[in-house]
């Protein structure tokens, strides 16, 4: 891109474009369009079981009753 840019080429419908291939990149490896393990699956995640343990001690267990969950009240 950087040489037609620099000679004044124009693109116009660069915007749909590239619009459609990060929608298409991106939204279909997301939380929003996959589950949870199916995303861990996907080839960028290299180790889904170490993902899954983070999730449930740092985003979930804290914030609802479970056996890891062991404090002291006092």
């Amino acid at each position: 891109m950087r040489k037609p840019l620099v000679a004044r080429q124009r693109f116009p419908k660069f915007v749909d474009h590239i619009t459609t291939f990060l929608v298409n990149s991106l939204f279909y490896t997301s939380d929003l369009y996959l589950s949870g393990l199916e995303r861990k699956n996907c080839k960028t995640v290299h180790q889904p079981h170490l993902c899954k343990i983070q999730e449930d001690f740092v985003c979930t267990n804290p914030y609802m009753e479970s056996p890891e969950n062991k404090w002291n009240p006092w």
